[in-house]
């Protein structure tokens, strides 16, 4: 399923962080330094259900969060992998923040995708 979401998705956007939090649409490719934090934000709207996916290069664990307008969390994905994805049902149209949390002692390069149905 991952890689029919992954071949689903046409634009990926390479971005340069200079702020802290960086909008994106359909995907990005960042870098994430040992032990960092990355956020993005994205507007999801009422009714749609949307994919949340991160890849990384496979050096550490990546793991992945989704903060509403408000900074409270509504979903997660934890694992040992690099490689989380998740599904929301969107009630509300609003900006998220999308969180990917390095928790490794390299440097991982990574993907950020969302689709939305």
């Amino acid at each position: 399923m991952k890689r029919n979401f992954v071949a689903r998705v046409v634009i990926a956007l390479t971005l340069t962080l200079s702020v802290a939090v960086t909008s994106f649409a359909g995907g990005t490719i960042d870098v994430a330094t040992p032990y960092a934090i990355k956020y993005f934000t994205q507007k999801f709207y009422a009714g749609e259900r949307v994919e949340v996916t991160v890849i990384g290069d496979g050096s550490t664990n990546l793991d992945l969060y989704v903060l509403d307008a408000y900074g409270k969390e509504v979903a997660r994905r934890e694992g040992p992998s690099d490689i989380e994805g998740l599904t929301l049902d969107i009630f509300r149209t609003e900006v998220f923040t999308i969180k990917v949390v390095n928790r490794g002692r390299y440097t991982n390069e990574f993907s950020v995708f969302t689709d939305f149905r």
